[in-house]
């Protein structure tokens, strides 16, 4: 049996719920602690803050059409950048 549970913290499964501005708009936003450092992590290798990248990935997610929601969007976001399936710009302009 599949023991991957018992070596992840139980703090990563907890929903941690920020408010951000997206495009002028306050809203809060729910994702898992781990999600959040993937951010955090993605938008200091931009060279940005979490706010802005968030943002950025806003646009990317309203054009692609295919998500169910935005926080669905980030959540495979953050996966595919993990798996390294996805190449990341050196710099998002």
């Amino acid at each position: 049996m599949c023991q991957i549970s018992k070596s992840i913290g139980s703090n990563f499964f907890e929903r941690e719920t920020r408010s951000v501005r997206i495009k002028g708009y306050v809203t809060s936003m729910g994702l898992e602690e781990e999600f959040w450092v993937i951010l955090k992590e993605l938008a200091e290798d931009q060279g940005m803050s979490v706010g802005l990248l968030l943002a950025v990935l806003y646009g990317e997610y309203m054009q692609s059409g295919c998500a169910s929601n935005f926080a669905s969007f980030l959540r495979v976001s953050c996966v595919e950048v993990v798996r390294g399936q996805r190449l990341v710009p050196e710099r998002i302009e």
